[in-house]
């Protein structure tokens, strides 16, 4: 333990000993500070440099997340102080699984995990940075989930890390003097690329080699960073690839308007003056902040929009996004690097465990509900009566329009929340960029499905988040995997022949390449990655099918890994003569 010490920039760092799912020995570096902790005056504000300390820093303990709810056990969790690479504390927020309170306000903090200490022999590794999912509102670069066990065996750097969520990160004022014009979270996230840039070099990371990944919220923040002003104006880049796992900037949530106001209201303070407003939150309990915001939640009920998260600021020096990200990725005018973009076949399955049986029996009896917002037809409109009737005649046709429909409502779940974005990112990013674009249709269904099992969701088909189950080590792991010890640790013993473990080794496979190559199937003989992924051209929408979902009998062939062309067309098609009719496109 005494020669597991890295230097930074900062001052120096005392990692620990960790063993991958091969049983093989790597380094964990938590707990690291990347900013100083956004308290008192300086919450909700951009994040600010760190101060260096003298002596080695204990780096062997996760932080808190940000002040935030469990997802399952509604408590409550993390901290104000928590800009951190991989973790102390999360941001305080709801649990995204045991929904408790969890977190701190000093919660930015980031982890580093490498397959070998720095030394002279020791060549630069792909550095991978995990951006984590929760809706903007929860979440955390945690080692539960997001455990580096898996990635790790294929000689890659990890980064993964906290960002503000919630009001504590998106709160945005009009006057940009008292600088809080949103998307704090965000910048966040750009400062602890910026740390990575500086100090990976340190953890035998090349900077020069960095791919950030996300799944859902982590996905729509690293496509929203390719089309931030913050990243184009980087000469060296902050970054050079992207995975996005269900999400994209398109996608309706991404973007939100300020509800600063209301939220004032329901905290019983009642102004118009932004300074007022600014003294008033900074100086509230984040507890009482943190109820306000669930009633500013509870508001919004099963509304599409979302009152917290992402907002396009006033043009000023520090500005996250200026312009609609529709309109910047239809000039061409961002980052352009190679993606692979990609969902579940039944992201919608998910919905039902986070309590939207509510969310299924307001659509039965409106569909105007679903009708998308970036047509901006008034409700009740003729306009918007017409599309709500439309979509209902296309998914359930002459079937029965109930609650308990499930199918249908996973299917069109499915669609409306991410598929027909990630088709339309497809289609601007052909126009613009020569950049290779990788699509992706994940259709498995076992033991280690990620959301389904925290569920207990029963329905057929891979629901949103179940692929995190076959990257990263979880809760759920093992799964099918048998343990033994070594040395007085825990570790994996996989068998690779079944459909777990095949699908664990393709997922880090595929995922690994990308980030040292750029390709995800490099000229390379693999008798279990047994294809070659190729980019969507104009002509060709070729994606990789992992997983083959059969509607009729609601199963899924988990053998079944091919490449093919245009999936779920009807869908899709339907959804493009719906927006060329009624979008009002600025293209």
């Amino acid at each position: 333990m005494s020669d597991c010490v890295v230097n930074t920039f900062y001052g120096k760092l005392r990692g620990k000993t960790l063993l991958d799912i091969k049983g093989s020995v790597f380094y964990g570096f938590q707990g690291i500070p990347y900013a100083k902790p956004p308290l008192g005056n300086l919450r909700f504000k951009a994040p600010q440099p760190l101060d260096k300390w003298a002596d080695i820093r204990d780096a062997t303990k996760e932080a808190s997340e940000c002040y935030q709810r469990h997802m399952v056990f509604q408590t409550i969790i993390g901290s104000e102080d928590c800009l951190y690479l991989n973790v102390y504390s999360e941001c305080y927020q709801r649990h995204m699984v045991f929904q408790t309170i969890i977190g701190s306000e000093d919660c930015l903090y980031l982890n580093v995990y490498i397959p070998q200490l720095p030394g002279d022999e020791v060549s630069l590794k792909p550095v991978m940075v995990w951006l984590h999912g929760g809706a903007f509102t929860g979440g955390s670069g945690n080692k539960e989930p997001y455990g580096p066990e898996f990635l790790i065996t294929e000689d890659v750097v990890i980064v993964t890390l906290n960002y503000r969520v919630g009001i504590l990160g998106f709160l945005s004022l009009e006057d940009p003097k008292l600088g809080v014009p949103g998307n704090a979270g965000l910048k966040d996230v750009v400062f602890a690329l910026k740390w990575v840039q500086q100090n990976i070099e340190n953890f035998s990371g090349d900077p020069n080699n960095v791919t950030m990944f996300g799944g859902s919220a982590g996905a729509v923040a690293a496509h929203l960073l390719m089309l931030s002003p913050l990243v184009k104006g980087c000469r060296s880049g902050l970054f050079h690839k992207i995975i996005a796992q269900s999400g994209c900037a398109l996608t309706h949530w991404a973007i939100t308007e300020s509800s600063t106001g209301r939220l004032c209201e329901l905290l019983n303070f009642i102004t118009e003056n932004p300074k007022e407003i600014l003294q008033f939150l900074q100086k509230l309990p984040v507890e009482k902040l943190y109820q306000g915001q669930e009633m500013l939640q509870n508001e919004f009920g099963v509304s599409r929009n979302r009152p917290i998260g992402p907002v396009i600021e006033k043009p000023h020096a520090g500005a996250f996004l200026t312009e609609d990200p529709h309109k910047i990725l239809t000039e061409g005018n961002y980052y352009k690097v190679p993606i692979i973009l990609g969902y579940n076949n039944r992201e919608g399955i998910f919905f039902d465990m986070v309590g939207n049986r509510m969310k299924r029996n307001t659509m039965v009896v409106d569909f105007e509900t679903v009708v998308p917002t970036r047509f901006k037809f008034e409700r009740g409109s003729e306009k918007s009566e017409e599309v709500a009737r439309k979509i209902k005649e296309f998914y359930y046709g002459n079937e029965e329009v109930a609650v308990d429909n499930k199918d249908i409502y996973y299917r069109l779940e499915t669609d409306i929340v991410f598929l027909r974005d990630i088709y339309e990112t497809i289609r601007l990013h052909l126009k613009v960029a020569d950049t290779p674009l990788y699509l992706y249709r994940f259709s498995i269904d076992a033991k280690l499905n990620f959301f389904k099992a925290v569920g207990r969701l029963t329905a057929a088909g891979a629901a949103h988040g179940d692929e995190l189950g076959y990257q990263f080590k979880t809760f759920l792991t093992p799964g099918d995997v048998n343990w033994q010890t070594i040395e007085g640790k825990t570790v994996y013993d996989v068998n690779w022949q079944t459909i777990e473990g095949k699908t664990v080794y393709r997922m880090i496979k595929l995922w690994t390449n990308f980030a040292k190559t750029g390709n995800p199937t490099p000229d390379i003989a693999d008798e279990v990655v047994d294809v070659i992924w190729s980019p969507v051209t104009v002509n060709e929408m070729n994606f990789l099918d992992w997983g083959k979902f059969d509607s009729e009998t609601n199963t899924s062939d988990n053998e079944h890994f091919k490449t093919d062309v245009n999936p779920d067309f009807d869908r899709i098609q339907f959804w493009k003569q719906l927006y060329e009719e009624y979008g009002h496109r600025r293209d």
